[in-house]
């Protein structure tokens, strides 16, 4: 298998890949794989705004292709599947062990905000 190399290219640039599968380096392959990753950045993090996606095509032989493409939707059952089991287990256990005061300081806080601004 041959090496990865990271290359920062900028978002309008087009990548030029040698004519050579990009995962076991056969020549010639027949077939593409499409790379699709989100430009995410710090401020896109902070601000919880969605990344623009960037998509790659590259040269890859078939095997390789569908295998890039089943282990791509692989990862995305796996964040799913960790995703609403953690809203499960968010539900069902930590909510129920929740004290009851929270919602309480939250209500009596805005409860006073209202009087300070003349609001009923």
């Amino acid at each position: 298998m041959a090496m990865s190399h990271d290359v920062k290219l900028p978002v309008n640039a087009t990548p030029k890949w040698p004519e050579r599968c990009v995962v076991c380096d056969r020549p010639s392959p027949n077939h593409r794989a499409r790379f699709v990753d989100r430009k995410t950045t710090l401020w896109t993090t902070l601000t919880l705004q969605f990344a623009k996606k960037v998509h790659v095509t590259a040269s890859a032989c078939a095997d390789c292709a569908s295998g890039l493409e089943r282990r791509e939707w692989i990862a995305k059952i796996g964040m799913w599947v960790t995703l609403l089991g953690g809203l499960w287990f968010g539900r069902e256990v930590m909510v129920p062990r929740w004290p009851s005061w929270p919602p309480g300081l939250v209500m009596g806080a805005w409860a006073l905000a209202g009087r300070r601004t003349g609001h009923r």
